[in-house]
């Protein structure tokens, strides 16, 4: 299951951590673009009650569903969505708002990013209400790079990197993690000390 996919990425160092106390996106501390102009792609919505039937198959061999989330394969690459921005002659900036109408959370993994030297990512809800990052190359285990879930519909992509390095850039093949609403999930998360 998805959960499974996503329980695994909990255990490689790649695990992405709240941003550090004084490290911000540069989109915070920078003048750019608002963000309302930033490129947003809307995943299609998820099927809850078609996920509760296959649960339910499960559930009748025996086995314990964990889903947490309906995982989606996306392309978040920078080459062919997001917004581009220049900030000043060496450096530059990408965004992208990724939306999921009614997702609990939201969670991220790039397979296999590489990601320059200088290069910060960053993923951020858009109230600004939880900072994950900035992640480089010495974050990205073999597994990938994986994200926590960020709560709510939506979040952001920001990658900020030496404009002189931006043919060394990829993400790679993502995935999306749209969390659901599932009390009994979250709870056997916190007894196996997943939460």
């Amino acid at each position: 299951s998805c959960l499974a996919v996503l329980c695994l990425g909990l255990s490689v160092p790649a695990l992405a951590q709240a941003g550090q106390d004084d490290a911000k996106p540069t989109a915070w501390t920078e003048k750019v673009l608002p963000l309302d102009t930033v490129e947003k792609v809307s995943m299609p919505p998820v099927d809850v009650e078609a996920l509760k039937a296959e649960d339910a198959e499960v559930a009748a061999t025996g086995v314990k569903s964990l889903r947490y989330a309906a995982s989606m394969k996306v392309d978040l690459s920078p080459d062919n969505a997001g917004t581009w921005e220049r900030l000043g002659a060496d450096t530059m900036l990408w965004r992208l708002r990724v939306h999921s109408d009614g997702a609990h959370t939201l969670s991220l993994h790039f397979a296999h990013p590489v990601l320059p030297e200088g290069t910060e990512l960053w993923i951020y809800d858009p109230r600004a209400g939880l900072t994950l990052g900035p992640y480089g190359a010495d974050r990205v285990a073999p597994s990938g790079l994986w994200t926590p879930p960020v709560a709510g519909e939506d979040v952001v992509v920001e990658l900020h990197l030496p404009a002189e390095r931006l043919g060394e850039l990829r993400l790679g093949e993502a995935q999306a993690f749209q969390g659901l609403a599932r009390g009994d999930v979250w709870d056997e998360l916190l007894r196996l000390g997943l939460r």
